[in-house]
Parts: C-alpha cells; structure tokens; sequence
C-alpha cells in the first residue's frame, strides 16, 4: 500500500513531515520495498513537528493545573454574594458582626457557625431562598476560593470531617 492511496490517512501528512503513517511503512516493506520512509529528524525537517519541548516554566505551569472558565465563575458569584451577605449582616446586626477575616479562618467551629448562617440568611436578588442545590454551590465556591488561598483550609463539606 503507498501513501496516499484509499483506505489510507497518509493523505495532508506531508505537510507535517512524515511522507507516509507506519501502516503504509509496514506495508510498503511487508511487499518488499524499501522506499518506506524515515522519521524525519529535527536537522531535516524545518517544519512544525508533532512532539515539541516543553520549558520548565511551561511545566510548573501545568503542574497547577486548568481552572475551567465556568468554575471560576461560579466561585466568583460564590465569593462576591458571601461578602455581600457580610456587609449586609454586619450593617443590620452590629453586635455579632462577621469576622472581616473569615474567609481565612482555620477555626472549623467558627467556620461552622458562620456559614451557617450564611447558608440560611442568603436569598435570590429578589428575596427568596435558594434551593438546596444552589446552596451547595455557593459553598462548594466558598470552599474553592478557600483552598485556592490556603491548601490547609478547612473542609468543610466533606462528610467524613463532621
């Protein structure tokens, strides 16, 4: 079988550097020819290759990994509607003001208490309560945002802590 022919995805490797895929090489030298060709290396090939390095930089870089757009997002509006939550509780209640500090408490039981109240005192922009599910990403986002600052924070939505 040649490069190229039917039944063959060799066809647009060339402008990758490769003249044929290893099924057309092992075909080419299983009749008998010996024009199969040779991976081209990186003196002979002035195109972009497969395979590239990767800078040490590059690598630390994936080493902290991909945030999906959508996540980030969320913990976002997760973040922003606690801290609007604690600007608003600690205007109408003076007395038992949030911590300005919370988000980097360590302390569980203070953490406990304070989410808490969050997740029973937050509503919608138009007043009514989330349902559970929001809830829980509101403090799944929090929880985010949370380890994202400090890797030793405090799980709080891990069953097997409580």
């Amino acid at each position: 079988m040649a490069s190229g022919t039917s039944g063959c995805f060799c066809v647009g490797k060339r402008e990758f550097g490769v003249d044929s895929c290893i099924a057309c090489q092992k075909g080419a030298s299983l009749a008998g020819s010996s024009s199969a060709s040779e991976p081209p290396t990186a003196a002979s090939s002035s195109k972009r290759s497969r395979f590239d390095l990767v800078s040490e930089a590059e690598m630390n870089a994936m080493k902290k990994g991909y945030i999906p757009q959508n996540t980030e997002k969320t913990t976002r509006w997760a973040v922003n509607n606690f801290l609007l939550w604690k600007q608003n509780r600690n205007v109408i209640s003076q007395e038992a003001a949030v911590p300005d500090d919370i988000l980097d408490c360590t302390d569980p039981a203070v953490l406990s208490h304070w989410l808490s109240c969050f997740a029973a005192e937050t509503r919608t922009t138009n007043g009514t309560q989330y349902p559970p599910n929001t809830i829980y990403s509101l403090l799944s986002g929090i929880q985010r945002h949370m380890k994202s600052k400090n890797a030793d924070a405090p799980t709080f939505l891990n069953k097997e802590d409580n």
